[in-house]
């Protein structure tokens, strides 16, 4: 659920919804541990834990905890504690584990899609998230206009990695998009607002919602457990 933040504790707990979302999904499926569709889930916990973390150590800097303005700039190898410093250092750390938050949980949504469209039979879409996701839809009978869900932390994630500017990359793309009453605004060239921890959360939360209704479609209850994670086993038989 989004609720606007003011501060690290707020946003620690959106973010740990994320992660029981994930989990409550995982049961409710019912998969054995090495099955694709619980490595996805189970990484999305893993990694909305470790924000999860973070921030409630950002909140117990914020709050002025001698200890942790101590470990924040040891974690960074800072010489000298100055209040400057421990302030610059604690942003980075939020930046940087806000930005894993939307590069690896989208990236869990992306190859679990990747894996369902190679049991589904269906052709090769490259490397083209927004074409393998839209076919996957297709094939189990979901609409399409539940792209406008997945694609919206790929468009995040995109736009942090160009300093915060949306780039347009489908001409079908809808410069707004509302999630669950939440709205997403992505204009071309211009910088993109609804980038926070709790929009990234909301939005991840939001994708879990839409592969719950994938993994629940009667043609992927019919793939085998385990159905195999193609990313995990070319990691594990890499020479």
């Amino acid at each position: 659920m989004y609720r606007s933040c003011s501060s690290y504790a707020d946003q620690s707990r959106c973010v740990s919804e994320l992660a029981d979302a994930s989990l409550a999904l995982k049961a409710k499926l019912g998969y054995s541990d090495p099955d694709a569709r619980t490595v996805s889930l189970d990484n999305i916990t893993a990694i909305a834990r470790s924000g999860q973390m973070l921030l409630n150590l950002l909140d117990s800097w914020a709050k002025g905890d001698e200890l942790i303005r101590t470990v924040i700039p040891q974690l960074l190898g800072l010489q000298t504690a100055t209040p400057d410093g421990v302030r610059m250092a604690g942003d980075m750390l939020n930046k940087s584990a806000k930005l894993s938050l939307v590069v690896l949980g989208q990236f869990q949504v992306e190859n679990v899609l990747r894996n369902l469209a190679r049991e589904l039979g269906l052709p090769d879409t490259g490397a083209q998230f927004y074409r393998c996701a839209r076919a996957v839809l297709a094939a189990v009978g979901i609409s399409s206009d539940r792209m406008d869900v997945l694609n919206t932390a790929a468009r995040i994630r995109n736009s942090l990695h160009a300093n915060g500017i949306h780039r347009q990359q489908h001409p079908s793309e809808s410069p707004c998009v509302t999630i669950r009453g939440v709205p997403y605004d992505f204009r071309d060239g211009h910088p993109v607002s609804c980038a926070s921890w709790e929009h990234i959360a909301h939005a991840l939360e939001a994708s879990v919602g839409v592969l719950e209704e994938v993994f629940l479609a009667p043609v992927v209850r019919a793939i085998p457990d385990p159905m195999m994670d193609q990313y995990a086993w070319e990691q594990a038989t890499r020479p």
